[in-house]
């Protein structure tokens, strides 16, 4: 269930959402560790998205949890250094789930409903936007190096709107 309005959800019991979820991350950890078919051949972000292809529609369903877990937990997960592409293709899923937060805030307001609070329509995906532009410059200047996007930022992520939206923030580390 979502925390008050700005506070950080209580973590939702394990459900078949949260499965998925967990063997994504698992990909995603392999991957960056060099392990898996996403380390391959053709890997990099392609493998990862081969490998995470069969769960994203799925977890795309909740797309502001999607959103959060990524932000709370995957991002913070990946090391520093050569990690570029797994950061990549979280960014990807990101703004991924961000384009469903987009599509239902549409909706709302097409049904004339107030849309939530906290939830700006632009913020989030500029943010992102901002952020995969960044790590790419970070992944071509840090080649040979153990800086990873996370010796620079810290990016939160709340749920507002009743846990059905969230907001991101980003912080320097």
């Amino acid at each position: 269930a979502a925390g008050a309005e700005g506070e950080p959800a209580a973590e939702p019991p394990l459900d078949s959402w949260g499965l998925r979820m967990e063997r994504v991350d698992a990909i995603i950890a392999a991957a960056e560790n060099g392990d898996g078919v996403a380390a391959g051949p053709g890997g990099g972000i392609q493998g990862l998205r081969s490998e995470v292809g069969a769960h994203c529609a799925a977890l795309l369903e909740e797309p502001a949890r999607l959103c959060v877990h990524l932000a709370r937990v995957t991002l913070r997960s990946l090391g520093a250094g050569p990690a570029w592409s797994a950061v990549q293709y979280v960014l990807e899923l990101m703004l991924d789930a961000e384009r469903r937060l987009r599509q239902a805030h549409a909706a709302l307001v097409a049904a004339g409903k107030p849309p939530p609070s906290g939830y700006s329509r632009d913020h989030n995906a500029q943010l992102l936007l901002a952020l995969r532009g960044t790590a790419r410059y970070l992944a071509r200047a840090a080649v040979g190096t153990s800086l990873g996007l996370r010796n620079l930022y810290v990016v939160t992520c709340v749920a507002v709107g009743g846990g059905g939206f969230c907001r991101l923030g980003l912080q320097l580390a």
